[in-house]
């Protein structure tokens, strides 16, 4: 093209990134984007998000800081889905403080996180441990009228159900049904994981009796949550009725299934 008198332009250059960007030729990214901005065509923040996302998909955190960092300098502005590529990238990676501090610049510079920020967040905390940390930000996204999705409330029902607070999944789960939301197998699977994570067996068993009365299935997750909770309190008779269920159901026992039946022999 160029050869032949043309001079490309920004839609050309940003057409050429996505092209590569999706052939993970990432060193041509690179190539292109450092082109475009000696050339004085600025690269677009969509531009730049390829090659940030592409980098993120690969783990390498020290190219995507690099990539954050030279689209700033180039003077573009990072958008909603820059700082949510990064802040899902840290949080996989475990550095939790990375997380809030890119979040806390994310607000800063005025750039509103949305619900998908949010999920994230709600993820990579919950997935952490941090499960108060969980609720908060779902209370913040409340408050900044940002509205929650059904990813949404089943991270913050999977958070709670890993700390055992049932309370707030039990509240959570009142929230959706207010909200004409109808819970999902894996929001019912988190409550049951709360009860069980806090000793309270009768109180998972009726939580996963309405799942079936309101034609939520449960899943091999479902069946297996209640096993380990049972586990945990020895009750193997207990055991032995849910794993009959599961069979009438037609879903097959797995590892976590057995192993909570050894579990519940160990007590």
């Amino acid at each position: 093209m160029n050869d032949s008198g043309v001079v490309p332009d920004i839609n050309t250059f940003s057409y050429l990134v996505h092209t590569f960007g999706k052939l993970n030729k990432l060193d041509k990214v690179s190539e292109l984007l450092r082109e475009m901005e000696s050339g004085g065509s600025l690269p677009d923040v969509c531009s730049y998000n390829v090659l940030l996302e592409a980098y993120a998909e690969l783990g390498s955190i020290k190219d995507a800081n690099g990539v954050f960092w030279q689209m700033q300098e180039a003077g573009c502005v990072p958008n909603v889905a820059t700082y949510s590529i990064l802040l899902n990238l840290y949080g996989k990676h475990g550095r939790y403080d990375d997380v809030r501090d890119l979040f806390l610049e994310m607000k800063v510079s005025n750039t509103d996180p949305d619900a998908g920020t949010y999920n994230i967040l709600i993820q990579v905390f919950g997935e952490g441990g941090y499960f108060k940390e969980v609720v908060t930000l779902f209370q913040d996204m409340v408050d900044e009228n940002i509205e929650p999705n059904m990813e949404t409330y089943e991270g913050l029902i999977f958070a709670c159900g890993k700390g055992g607070l049932y309370e707030e999944a039990k509240k959570i789960l009142l929230h959706m049904n207010e909200k004409g939301i109808v819970p999902s197998s894996k929001a019912y699977t988190g409550v049951v994981e709360a009860y069980g994570q806090a000793a309270l067996y009768e109180e998972a068993l009726v939580a996963f009796n309405t799942m079936n009365e309101v034609g939520s299935n449960p899943t091999v997750e479902t069946y297996n949550s209640l096993v380990c909770s049972f586990a945990r309190g020895g009750l193997y008779k207990e055991i032995e009725a849910i794993l009959f269920r599961m069979d009438q159901s037609g879903l097959r026992q797995d590892v976590h299934s057995f192993n909570g039946v050894i579990e519940a022999l160990r007590q």
